[in-house]
C-alpha cells in the first residue's frame, strides 16, 4: 500500500489513464445507464447531495466526470437551473448519450479534463465528482483545479466505488479513506469523510433488488407497498470496513 509521500503533485498515477478510459467509455457509453444501476442506485447519490447541499436556483454547480448525466439529472430534479449547471467529461461518447437526454436540455455540456478545468476561479458554487476521481493521472491537480474554480464557502463533493478489474488494482490506496483524507488538505476544511460497505455488500444489494425491483437498492417493498431499507443489506453494510469499503466519500470546502 503506498504512503501519503506519493500524494505530491504527479505522484499518483491514474488506475487507467486517459487515452484507456476515453477508448473503454467509447465502447460502453452506448451501455452504460442500463448497467449503471447495478452500481449505486438515486438513493444513496441522493443522501451525498443532502449532505453536500446541493440544491437551488441560485447555486451554480459543476459535475466532473458528469458521464451521461445520471447525477446532473438529480441535482435538476432539486431546484437547480439548467443554465447553472455544467456537465464535464472527456468521454465524447459519454456525453453524446447525455445529449440525447431532454431533461438535461439546457445543461452546459463540455469535453474537458478534470485536471485543467476550463472554467475561470470562483465560478461555481458546488463541484461534484462521482466515480471519477480514478481516472486521474494526478489526483492533486484534479483537486487543486475544483478548488480553484469554486466561490469562497463553495463545497466539494467526490465519491470513489470499489477497485475493480477495470480499474486495475496497483493503486488501490487511492480507493480508502486515507487517500481521500491526504488529498483532502487541498481544501481549507473538510466537512465529512466516510465509507460504506465491506466485500459482501455487493451481493445483499443484489438480493435487495429482488424485493424492490431495482437492482443496487438497499430497499424493499412493505405489503402496503411503502419501500424501507432491507434489514439484510443494511445489517451487512453496518460492517464496514473503512481499507476494503465499496464506496468512499469526502465533502470539502473553499472557505
Amino acid at each position: 500500500m503506498a504512503s501519503s509521500a506519493n500524494l505530491s503533485s504527479g505522484g499518483l498515477e491514474g488506475l487507467c489513464n486517459e487515452t484507456t478510459a476515453r477508448w473503454f467509455y467509447a465502447w460502453y457509453s452506448p451501455y452504460y445507464d442500463r448497467l449503471q444501476k447495478y452500481f449505486s442506485s438515486p438513493h444513496m447519490r441522493e443522501k451525498g447531495l443532502d449532505m453536500a447541499g446541493v440544491g437551488g436556483a441560485e447555486q451554480r454547480v459543476l459535475d466532473v466526470g458528469a458521464g451521461t448525466g445520471t447525477l446532473t439529472t438529480q441535482v435538476l430534479s432539486r431546484g437547480a437551473l439548467p443554465g447553472n449547471v455544467v456537465m464535464l467529461d472527456q468521454s465524447e461518447g459519454m456525453l453524446a448519450q447525455a445529449k440525447k437526454k431532454l431533461q438535461l436540455n439546457g445543461v452546459r455540456k463540455v469535453l474537458g479534463d478534470a485536471q485543467d478545468l476550463p472554467f475561470s476561479d470562483e465560478s461555481f458554487d458546488r463541484t461534484i465528482s462521482s466515480g471519477a476521481i480514478y481516472y486521474w493521472p494526478d489526483a492533486v491537480r484534479g483537486m487543486r483545479e475544483q478548488y480553484r474554480v469554486l466561490k469562497p464557502g463553495g463545497r466539494a463533493i467526490m465519491t470513489s466505488c470499489a477497485a475493480n478489474p477495470v480499474h486495475m488494482f496497483h493503486d488501490y490506496w487511492r480507493f480508502t479513506m486515507d487517500a481521500f483524507k491526504s488529498l483532502a488538505v487541498r481544501f481549507d476544511s473538510m466537512d465529512l469523510c466516510g465509507s460504506w460497505g465491506n466485500g459482501v455488500v455487493n451481493a445483499a444489494r443484489a438480493l435487495a433488488g429482488q424485493f424492490s425491483g431495482e437492482p443496487g437498492s438497499m430497499l424493499m417493498k412493505t405489503v402496503d407497498g411503502s419501500e424501507v431499507v432491507d434489514p439484510l443489506s443494511l445489517k451487512l453494510a453496518a460492517q464496514n470496513e473503512k481499507d476494503h469499503a465499496m464506496t468512499v466519500w469526502m465533502i470539502v470546502r473553499k472557505l
